[in-house]
Parts: C-alpha cells; structure tokens; sequence
C-alpha cells in the first residue's frame, strides 16, 4: 500500500484543511509548529486546501463588502497569499480553493474525501477553536464532521496544544482489535522517522457488565470478586498481546512503553490522563475499534481533542481492511484472533 512504502523513495502528502476568513490567523501558528515537527525525516508535499462554500458568502459579505462568488474567491487568494507568504514551511506547495457546491459541511467532507483520494494523500491536517474564557475546547463544525466522515488520517490541532520540538513519545491508545493493529502498524512505519521515537502502548480494560449481573443472580455477593477476577484475567491477557506487539514495533526500530491499566475512568479521560502522565507529545487513537467494543469515531475522538494538551491523531483503515478481506477471498489464511501477527 502507498501510505506504508519506503519513506526515501515517497512523497508524504498532506492536506491542510484551511479557512482564510478566521477571527485571527494566530490559530494556525500552532499548527504550523506541528506540521514543522511531523515533517521531520519524511519528504513532504503540504497543501493548503480551502473550501469555497456559496451559502456562507452572505454571512462574510457584510463584513468584507463581498457580494459575488467571483470576489469571494478573489477575497480568499488574496488572504492565503498573505497568510503563506510569511510562512517557511517545508514542502509547502501552492494554496488551492476548492468548489463546494451544495453548500453543506458534510459534502465539504465528500468532497475533501474525493480530492484526498485523487491526490493519494496520507494526512490531512485541521485546526480547532478554543473560545476565550473557556477552559474547555470547543471543535468547529468542519473539524468535528472531519472527524466522523474522513477516509484519510486526520491530526487535529489546537491553539492551545503544547508543541514541542519533536513528537518523540506517541501514546496510542488501543482495545488489541485487528482494526487497531492496522492502526498500529500505519504509526509505526511513520514516527519511525522520528529520531528516538517511542510509541506508549495504551489499553484500559473495560467492565464486562453482564457476566457481572449474571454472577451477583446466580451466586448473590460474589459479584465484586467476579470482578475483581475477570479484570485480572483480562489485564493478564492484554499484557501478553501488548508484548507481541511491543516486539514487532521494536522490530521496525520504534521502541515501546506498555501500559495497562484496571477500568478507573471513561475512556476519552483515561487516555489523556494517561498521556499527560507519560509526558506524550502526540496522542493517535484508531477511528474505528473491534465489532465488540465501543466504537472509536465521534464521541471519543471528540472529547479527547477537546481535553488533550497535545495534537491528536485519528486513524482510519478503511484501505487496510479491505485489503484483509482481499486476503480472505484469496484464500491467505490469517489468523484474525492473533492480530498481532504483521498482516500487512
């Protein structure tokens, strides 16, 4: 697959999602730093992407005296000229305003989705808005319809995030599904670029809830300890399958912290606890877990960009899957109750 060949040899595209119109354009000085610190060790083609929506030039006409699409268009080239000319960026190529026709954030999406896949990018790169006098982030409705309906890996970043020189310590949160070892292995093959790079390997265990209720049933006061049993067989579990992980990163030269923890907090509080813990520069998560566990696109990601002190990175697999069920039909076994096992 195109995203995980040799980084010597293969351009990294990045797609910046970017609005010309925002309050103040010192929202994107941190995502600027954390495009600088992603681009280290990879050959990178950066492209700012805005996307033209007619139904909202009434909303900015009043203020900028535009009242065609044509002057719109023209509003917006001469402010991202502007924007880029200050900027020493690596691998920044030339602004592009996009049509987007219906006029909707999801078709905006749609159409990002089309364009990301006729440029085979790898990344697309979007900011969020932290509102004054809130301690909480609050994502705009682009970045929050990206999150849900993107095909490519998003890094969210807010103005408030604390950037660093380098995102040598990656915490990636997992539930050990195939579609996070998928996950696992497209991070891998990235932050190995990084110099010194480490990925913490993170995995909270849920709460079996019914086996709990059907224990406290059949044999009345027991189920604390049934509990207290079942998590313990569990984090024995996730500790084996995070060691076969572990090794296989440290095969492909990323060396791995394994944390496993005992169910304390919802899971969006607990990564992010965890992160800030570990002092992790990065937090990337899988958009979409086993059929079994809770799914990991929308809430989660959602709450742990609104919280996290650091850029968070959302991957999807939709391509590796595919080409797991490639597999399948080819009749290649693989062994998809050890996802452990390098399947790409």
């Amino acid at each position: 697959m195109a995203r995980l060949n040799n980084k010597a040899t293969k351009k990294v595209k990045i797609l910046w999602a970017f609005d010309p119109f925002v309050e103040s354009e010192k929202i994107y000085s941190n995502t600027v730093k954390a495009l600088k610190v992603f681009s280290i060790g990879k050959n990178v083609e950066i492209y700012p992407i805005y996307f033209l929506v007619p139904n909202e030039i009434d909303l900015v006409a009043a203020t900028l005296e535009i009242f065609s699409l044509k002057s719109y268009k023209e509003a917006a080239e001469k402010k991202m000229r502007k924007f880029f000319s200050k900027i020493n960026l690596k691998g920044l190529m030339k602004p592009q305003i996009l049509l987007n026709p219906v006029g909707s954030k999801r078709s905006a999406i749609i159409e990002l989705n089309k364009f990301s896949k006729k440029m085979n990018a790898d990344f697309v790169f979007t900011s969020t808005h932290a509102r004054k006098g809130l301690a909480r982030y609050f994502l705009g409705s682009f970045s929050e319809t990206l999150l849900l309906k993107s095909i490519t890996p998003v890094i969210v970043v807010s103005p408030t995030n604390k950037i660093t020189g380098s995102f040598q310590r990656t915490l990636f949160a997992t539930d050990f599904s195939v579609e996070s070892f998928l996950a696992f292995q497209i991070l891998v093959k990235e932050v190995k670029d990084w110099p010194k790079a480490t990925v913490i390997l993170f995995h909270q265990t849920s709460l079996a809830v019914d086996p709990i209720i059907s224990s406290e049933l059949y044999a009345p006061g027991r189920a604390y300890g049934f509990m207290e049993e079942y998590l313990d067989k569990v984090k024995d579990f996730s500790k084996r399958e995070a060691k076969k992980w572990s090794r296989w990163a440290e095969n492909e030269g990323v060396q791995v912290e394994i944390c496993i923890q005992n169910f304390s907090d919802r899971t969006s509080d607990a990564i992010v606890k965890r992160a800030k813990k570990s002092k992790a520069t990065l937090i990337a998560l899988a958009a979409k877990t086993g059929p079994k566990a809770a799914v990991l696109i929308g809430s989660i990601p959602r709450q742990i960009v609104r919280q996290a002190a650091v850029p968070v990175w959302v991957l999807y697999t939709h391509n590796e899957v595919k080409q797991l069920k490639k597999i399948k039909r080819d009749k290649i076994r693989v062994d998809l109750k050890n996802p452990h096992f390098p399947i790409i």
